[in-house]
């Protein structure tokens, strides 16, 4: 599993869960100041982009709206194979 440095990433209770999986789980951290390897960060880009920019009636329902149709045709893999 690839996570970024977030200290929720890093608590006590992950390591304790992933210590008890044994080697059905490895976490790889991203390394530090690299938001650009973090696919998720692609995500939240688009989102604000398309949805929280403009006016809106109800957030939830507009992020969810933007999610449901959305999430399922967004290329990460280009973003994260881009030349930069």
């Amino acid at each position: 599993m690839i996570l970024d440095r977030a200290p929720q990433h890093r608590a006590k209770d992950i390591k304790v869960a992933v210590e008890e999986l044994g080697d059905q789980v490895i976490l790889k951290f991203l390394l530090p100041g690299c938001p650009d390897l973090n696919a998720i960060e692609e995500l939240w880009r688009q989102l604000k982009m398309n949805v929280l920019s403009g006016p809106y009636i109800n957030m939830y329902d507009d992020v969810d709206k933007w999610l449901e149709y959305q999430l399922p045709s967004l290329n990460i893999c280009n973003y994260l194979y881009r030349s930069i």
